[in-house]
C-alpha cells in the first residue's frame, strides 16, 4: 500500500516511518489535552442527553421549566442508579475471571522458569543466585541510604 500525498507522491517506507514517529510523539506531547477532550466530550453528550429528554418529557407531558427539570433529575437519577446495579452485579464475575487468569498465568511463569532452572547448569545456577543476591544487596543499600 503506497501514501500517497503531496500531489501523488510515493513516500519509501523509511519516510513513513518517520511520520509514524512524529505522530507519536504529538499525541504523547499532548495526551493531556486529548484526556481533556474525551472529558469534554462526554460532558457535552450528557448536556445533549439531559436536554433531548428535557425536550421529550416537555412535550409529552405539557410540563412548565421546573417540573421537567425535576422528571429529568429523577429519571437520570434512576438511571444511573440501574447502571450502578449492573456494575456491581458484574464486578465479582470480573475479579474471579481476572484472578482466575492472573493465577494461571502466575503458574505458568513459574512452571517455566523451574524448567529453565532444571536445565541450567550448576555453574549458570550460582551466577544467577549471585546476581540476584547483589542486586537484592544494593536494592538494601539504597533503601537505607533513602530513609
Amino acid at each position: 500500500m503506497n501514501l500517497k500525498i503531496l500531489g501523488g507522491v510515493n513516500l519509501s517506507a523509511k519516510y513513513k516511518a518517520g511520520i509514524w514517529i512524529v505522530l507519536m510523539i504529538a499525541v504523547y506531547a499532548q495526551f493531556d489535552l486529548l484526556i481533556h477532550l474525551s472529558i469534554e466530550f462526554l460532558h457535552i453528550s450528557f448536556e445533549m442527553f439531559e436536554f433531548a429528554l428535557d425536550q421529550l418529557i416537555e412535550h409529552i407531558f405539557h410540563t412548565d421549566l421546573h417540573t421537567t427539570q425535576v422528571i429529568t433529575f429523577y429519571l437520570m437519577l434512576l438511571i444511573a442508579a440501574l447502571l450502578l446495579y449492573m456494575l456491581a452485579r458484574s464486578i465479582p464475575t470480573w475479579y474471579h475471571t481476572t484472578k482466575r487468569d492472573l493465577l494461571d498465568c502466575y503458574h505458568q511463569l513459574i512452571d517455566e522458569f523451574l524448567s529453565n532452572w532444571r536445565t541450567m547448569t550448576v555453574i549458570n545456577q550460582i551466577k544467577w543466585c549471585s546476581i540476584l543476591a547483589a542486586c537484592s544487596g544494593l536494592l538494601l543499600l539504597m533503601l537505607g541510604l533513602l530513609s
